[in-house]
């Protein structure tokens, strides 16, 4: 059975609620001093540990060469550093800092109760079955 068009025009109207009070979630990290882009670098590093750059870049979809200026600042100020591979010296790896560690821990943590805000009055059942709806669209 096809969605109506009444249906699909109501659904557009909550994605765009969603997706506007979705930057509120994002911008978050400028309490630290961090870009969108700055916190998805960092989080990716904490979940995956040190990685080439080329292997965030595929990951996140961000260039290489954006990428590029995005380390610098992060390097800046004090969140992550570039490691040599000792086997290889050719390779370059970046990795959170104790300091990246700790901030990227911080910010989660916030939006962790940011979430928690936005759907506290959903049982678990009912977040389980969102997420698994959520995963369904292509």
């Amino acid at each position: 059975m096809n969605p109506t068009s009444s249906s699909m025009t109501e659904l557009e109207n909550e994605f765009i609620r969603i997706f506007r009070d979705l930057r509120n979630f994002y911008t978050m990290g400028k309490k630290y001093g961090l870009s969108r882009n700055e916190f998805f670098i960092m989080k990716f590093l904490l979940k995956n540990g040190p990685q080439k750059l080329s292997t965030i870049s595929q990951e996140s979809d961000i260039s290489p060469s954006f990428l590029t200026g995005i380390t610098d600042q992060l390097i800046e100020k004090g969140y992550i550093e570039r490691n040599r591979s000792k086997k290889d010296r050719r390779i370059v790896q970046i990795s959170l800092t104790k300091k990246g560690e700790e901030t990227i821990i911080a910010v989660q943590q916030d939006l962790i109760q940011y979430m928690r805000s936005k759907f506290n009055a959903f049982t678990e059942e009912e977040i389980q079955d969102l997420i698994r709806l959520l995963r369904k669209i292509p």
